[in-house]
Protein backbone atom coordinates (compact mmCIF):
# COMPACT_ATOMS: atom_id res chain seq x y z
CA UNK A 1 0.00 0.00 0.00
CA UNK A 2 1.53 3.31 -1.05
CA UNK A 3 1.56 6.03 1.57
CA UNK A 4 0.87 9.18 -0.46
CA UNK A 5 -0.44 10.92 2.67
CA UNK A 6 3.12 11.00 4.00
CA UNK A 7 4.23 13.75 1.61
CA UNK A 8 3.61 17.35 2.42
CA UNK A 9 6.44 19.05 4.31
CA UNK A 10 6.33 22.33 2.41
CA UNK A 11 7.78 25.24 4.29
CA UNK A 12 7.04 28.97 4.13
CA UNK A 13 7.52 31.97 6.40
CA UNK A 14 8.96 35.47 6.94
CA UNK A 15 12.57 36.65 7.05
CA UNK A 16 14.92 38.99 8.87
CA UNK A 17 18.73 39.24 8.74
CA UNK A 18 19.17 39.51 12.50
CA UNK A 19 22.21 37.35 13.30
CA UNK A 20 24.16 38.61 16.25
CA UNK A 21 27.32 36.71 17.23
CA UNK A 22 29.61 34.52 15.12
CA UNK A 23 26.82 32.56 13.46
CA UNK A 24 26.19 32.78 9.73
CA UNK A 25 23.09 34.64 8.63
CA UNK A 26 20.92 31.92 7.12
CA UNK A 27 17.80 34.11 7.05
CA UNK A 28 16.36 34.58 3.59
CA UNK A 29 14.21 32.89 0.98
CA UNK A 30 15.20 29.61 -0.66
CA UNK A 31 13.41 27.47 -3.25
CA UNK A 32 13.91 24.14 -4.95
CA UNK A 33 13.01 20.49 -4.66
CA UNK A 34 13.26 18.11 -1.70
CA UNK A 35 13.25 14.31 -1.96
CA UNK A 36 11.82 11.90 0.65
CA UNK A 37 13.23 8.42 1.34
CA UNK A 38 11.91 6.02 3.93
CA UNK A 39 9.72 3.11 4.90
CA UNK A 40 6.23 2.60 6.29
CA UNK A 41 4.87 0.27 8.95
CA UNK A 42 3.34 -2.05 6.32
CA UNK A 43 6.75 -2.56 4.69
CA UNK A 44 6.11 -0.24 1.75
CA UNK A 45 8.46 2.53 0.74
CA UNK A 46 7.65 6.21 1.07
CA UNK A 47 6.70 7.26 -2.48
CA UNK A 48 9.71 8.68 -4.27
CA UNK A 49 9.60 11.94 -6.13
CA UNK A 50 10.32 15.57 -5.57
CA UNK A 51 8.48 17.97 -3.29
CA UNK A 52 8.53 21.66 -4.23
CA UNK A 53 9.76 23.74 -1.31
CA UNK A 54 9.87 27.50 -0.76
CA UNK A 55 11.43 28.31 2.62
CA UNK A 56 11.76 31.80 4.04
CA UNK A 57 13.67 31.85 7.30
CA UNK A 58 13.53 34.41 10.11
CA UNK A 59 16.63 34.76 12.29
CA UNK A 60 17.38 36.67 15.48
CA UNK A 61 20.83 36.00 16.93
CA UNK A 62 21.44 32.28 16.89
CA UNK A 63 17.72 31.33 16.65
CA UNK A 64 15.96 30.61 13.39
CA UNK A 65 12.27 29.97 12.71
CA UNK A 66 9.72 29.66 9.94
CA UNK A 67 6.06 28.86 9.56
CA UNK A 68 5.54 25.53 7.80
CA UNK A 69 2.63 25.32 5.38
CA UNK A 70 1.16 22.57 7.58
CA UNK A 71 0.54 25.04 10.41
CA UNK A 72 3.55 24.32 12.64
CA UNK A 73 6.29 26.75 13.63
CA UNK A 74 9.71 25.21 13.12
CA UNK A 75 12.56 26.44 15.35
CA UNK A 76 16.28 25.83 15.42
CA UNK A 77 19.60 26.98 16.81
CA UNK A 78 22.36 28.24 14.50
CA UNK A 79 25.98 27.31 15.19
CA UNK A 80 28.34 28.46 12.46
CA UNK A 81 26.48 27.87 9.19
CA UNK A 82 24.25 25.03 10.49
CA UNK A 83 20.80 25.36 12.06
CA UNK A 84 19.87 22.30 14.15
CA UNK A 85 16.12 21.87 14.21
CA UNK A 86 13.84 21.05 17.12
CA UNK A 87 10.79 18.77 16.77
CA UNK A 88 7.64 20.41 15.33
CA UNK A 89 4.27 18.74 14.77
CA UNK A 90 1.94 19.78 11.98
CA UNK A 91 -1.78 20.26 12.39
CA UNK A 92 -3.71 17.11 11.41
CA UNK A 93 -4.83 16.94 7.77
CA UNK A 94 -7.81 14.94 6.52
CA UNK A 95 -7.84 13.57 2.97
CA UNK A 96 -10.19 10.90 1.62
CA UNK A 97 -11.03 9.54 5.05
CA UNK A 98 -7.48 9.46 6.38
CA UNK A 99 -6.26 11.80 9.12
CA UNK A 100 -2.53 12.41 8.85
CA UNK A 101 -0.24 14.00 11.41
CA UNK A 102 3.37 14.76 10.50
CA UNK A 103 6.21 15.55 12.88
CA UNK A 104 9.55 16.94 11.84
CA UNK A 105 11.59 15.12 14.48
CA UNK A 106 14.70 17.16 13.78
CA UNK A 107 17.30 17.80 11.15
CA UNK A 108 19.61 20.47 9.86
CA UNK A 109 19.62 23.45 7.52
CA UNK A 110 23.13 24.27 6.31
CA UNK A 111 23.97 27.51 4.53
CA UNK A 112 26.58 27.03 1.77
CA UNK A 113 27.03 30.18 -0.31
CA UNK A 114 23.67 30.96 -1.89
CA UNK A 115 22.24 27.51 -1.13
CA UNK A 116 20.54 25.85 1.83
CA UNK A 117 21.19 22.13 2.27
CA UNK A 118 18.11 20.59 3.92
CA UNK A 119 18.09 17.31 5.89
CA UNK A 120 14.84 16.59 7.79
CA UNK A 121 13.71 13.54 9.75
CA UNK A 122 9.93 13.19 9.34
CA UNK A 123 7.50 10.84 11.11
CA UNK A 124 3.96 10.50 9.72
CA UNK A 125 0.95 8.82 11.32
CA UNK A 126 -2.20 7.96 9.38
CA UNK A 127 -5.51 6.89 10.92
CA UNK A 128 -8.88 6.15 9.38
CA UNK A 129 -9.17 4.80 5.82
CA UNK A 130 -5.39 4.27 5.73
CA UNK A 131 -3.72 3.40 9.02
CA UNK A 132 0.00 3.21 9.69
CA UNK A 133 3.20 5.13 10.14
CA UNK A 134 6.05 6.21 7.88
CA UNK A 135 9.54 7.41 8.77
CA UNK A 136 11.55 9.27 6.19
CA UNK A 137 14.48 11.55 5.56
CA UNK A 138 13.67 14.54 3.38
CA UNK A 139 16.76 16.00 1.74
CA UNK A 140 17.75 18.46 -0.95
CA UNK A 141 19.53 21.67 -1.79
CA UNK A 142 17.53 24.88 -2.15
CA UNK A 143 18.77 28.04 -3.88
CA UNK A 144 18.48 31.50 -2.35
CA UNK A 145 16.20 33.86 -4.27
Amino acid sequence: MRRRWMLGVLLTGACSDGAGGGETVIAGSYAGMLSPRGTCSDGSMVPSGAIAADITLFQIGNRVRWEMACGATAMGTVVGSVATLEPATCLPMIDRGTTTTQTVRGGTLTRAGNTLVVNLSVHSVGTGAVTGTCDSNVTGTLVRH
